[in-house]
C-alpha cells in the first residue's frame, strides 16, 4: 500500500506543512510501504518547506518523488528528500539561494543577511549532497537558473524522467507468449511457459464473475450470473461449501436446493384482475361522476338565478337612488334657506318693535 501526497500551489499557503505532516504521520499508522510525493509548486515559505523536508526523511518510509509541473524555489528543496526523484520530461526545476524582506536598522539588517546567508548554504549543501557536480550547482544556485528535465538529471537533482503508464501485467503476457515462439530453443522457455500458465491463472480468477442472490435464508453464490435448474450453488464466496438443501426465497422466487443443484425455480405470479369486476368498478365510478357533475350543474343553476335576483335588486336600488336625487334637487331649488342672515334678523326685529308700540 502506498500513500500519495500532491503539494500542489505556494508551500506554506496552499500547501499547509501541518496538513502534509498529518498525511505522512498516517502513513506511518497505516504502515504504508511507500510514500509518493507530486509536486507542482512554484516554491512558499522555507519553514514550512523544511517542515515537510524533515517528516519525509525521517519517516522511515521510502519516497519516490514525482515533479510534473514546476518544482521552483523551496519545493525543489522538498524533492530532495526523495529516495527516487523522478520528473516529467516537459517538467522544470529551479533552485537559487533564499531571499527575504523586512526592515530595522543597519545592525538588525546586517543579522538578517546572515542568517539568509546562513540559510542559504544549508540548501545548498542539501542540493549538493544528492552527489551533483558542486560547480554546476553553484552556477545553477547563484544564477537562479530554471532547469529542464534533461539538466535536472545532469546535474544529479533528479534521479531520471517519469515515464507514462504502461500496458498492464495482462498484455505483458502476450509479449512472454510471443517471445516464447521466437525462441523456441532458449534456456528461458520454461520458465517464460510457468510465469504464463500463472498469470493466465490469476486473470483467470479475477476476471471469473460469480453471481449471487440474497435470500431469506441466506446468500446463494454461483459460477456466472445465471441461476437456474442444475446450477451448482454455494454457501461462501470462493464456491467451496456446497449449499444446504431446502428453499430459498428471494421475493417471489423460490430456489429449491437439492445435493448442492438448483432443482427448481418457482415464480410466484400475483393473480390478474377479473376484467369484469373491473370493468364494473370503472361503470360505477363513471355512474357516480355523473351524478356529481348533475348536482353541480343544479347547485349552478341555482346560484345563477340568485344572482340574477341581486342584480335586479341591485337595479332597483339605483333607479330609486336617481329618482330621489332628482326630487331632492327640485326640493332644494325652491325652498327658503334655513340659514338667516344677522341683516335678516336685525329687520324682523325691528318690524316686531315697530308693530308693539303703534298706536
Amino acid at each position: 500500500m502506498e500513500t500519495r501526497i500532491f503539494l500542489f500551489g505556494e508551500i506554506g499557503f496552499d500547501v499547509l506543512e501541518s496538513d502534509v505532516l498529518k498525511q505522512i504521520s498516517e502513513a506511518k499508522k497505516n504502515k504504508s510501504e511507500q510514500i509518493v510525493v507530486e509536486i507542482s509548486s512554484f516554491g512558499g515559505f522555507v519553514y514550512a518547506g523544511r517542515a515537510i523536508y524533515n517528516a519525509l526523511k525521517v519517516s522511515g518510509i521510502p519516497v519516490r518523488v514525482e515533479i510534473v509541473g514546476q518544482a521552483f524555489s523551496i519545493a525543489s528543496y522538498i524533492a530532495m528528500a526523495g529516495d527516487e526523484i523522478l520528473i516529467a520530461e516537459k517538467a522544470e526545476m529551479m533552485i537559487h539561494p533564499a531571499w527575504s524582506f523586512g526592515e530595522g536598522n543597519a545592525e538588525r539588517l546586517r543579522e538578517m543577511a546572515d542568517e539568509l546567508e546562513k540559510m542559504s548554504e544549508e540548501i545548498f549543501g542539501t542540493y549538493v549532497s544528492r552527489g551533483a557536480d558542486e560547480s554546476k550547482i553553484r552556477e545553477y544556485f547563484e544564477n537562479e537558473k530554471i532547469l529542464t528535465a534533461s539538466e535536472a538529471i545532469d546535474a544529479g537533482l533528479a534521479t531520471g524522467l517519469l515515464q507514462p503508464v504502461k500496458a498492464v501485467a495482462k498484455l505483458r503476457v502476450a509479449d512472454f507468449k510471443s517471445e516464447k515462439k521466437i525462441n523456441k530453443n532458449s534456456k528461458m522457455e520454461n520458465v517464460l511457459n510457468t510465469i504464463v500458465e500463472k498469470l493466465d491463472k490469476l486473470f483467470a480468477k479475477f476476471e471469473q464473475k460469480n453471481g449471487s442472490i440474497q435470500s431469506e435464508q441466506g446468500v446463494l453464490y454461483f459460477e456466472g450470473d445465471i441461476i437456474e435448474v442444475g446450477t451448482a450453488v454455494y454457501s461462501d464466496e470462493a464456491l467451496e461449501v456446497v449449499a444446504e438443501n431446502g428453499e430459498y426465497v428471494e421475493g417471489e422466487t423460490t430456489y429449491v436446493v437439492v445435493d448442492g443443484l438448483v432443482s427448481e425455480v418457482l415464480v410466484d405470479e400475483p393473480e390478474e384482475a377479473d376484467p369484469s369486476e373491473e370493468m364494473e368498478t370503472l361503470r360505477e365510478e363513471l355512474d357516480a361522476a355523473m351524478v356529481e357533475n348533475g348536482q353541480l350543474r343544479e347547485t349552478n343553476e341555482a346560484l345563477t338565478a340568485q344572482l340574477d335576483e341581486v342584480k335586479a335588486e341591485v337595479q332597483q336600488i339605483r333607479d330609486a337612488l336617481k329618482t330621489n336625487a332628482v326630487d331632492i334637487k327640485n326640493r332644494k331649488s325652491h325652498a327658503e334657506p334655513k340659514v338667516k342672515t344677522v341683516a335678516q334678523i336685525m329687520k324682523e326685529k325691528e318690524e316686531k318693535n315697530r308693530s308693539r308700540y303703534t298706536i
